[in-house]
């Protein structure tokens, strides 16, 4: 008997790794949307506008988007991760 990988959303927040794990993801894949549920009420939630990445998150959490895949969720992070990245650098260049 094998075991599967965890259901999780990973989402960058103040130099540090917000992550919501949850059960098995092949045999609960709706837990997906209460796992993007708990990211968009947290406080480090940055909004749907922010990036592509929470843009996803919050469709997933109103349901308008699919559970997808793992490597779905993977890009995901990836993406939110090197927009806020980006958006640092951004910050620091303006106050240099």
């Amino acid at each position: 008997r094998t075991v599967g990988p965890s259901a999780k959303v990973v989402y960058a927040v103040n130099n540090e790794w917000l992550t919501i794990k949850g059960t098995a993801f092949d045999s609960d894949r709706p837990q997906m949307h209460a796992l993007c549920s708990r990211i968009v009420n947290s406080s480090y939630f940055m909004g749907d506008i922010f990036n592509e990445g929470s843009r996803n998150i919050q469709g997933c959490t109103d349901k308008r988007e699919q559970t997808s895949n793992l490597t779905c969720w993977k890009r995901i992070a990836i993406n939110h991760h090197m927009t806020v990245v980006l958006n640092d650098l951004a910050t620091q260049l303006e106050s240099a």
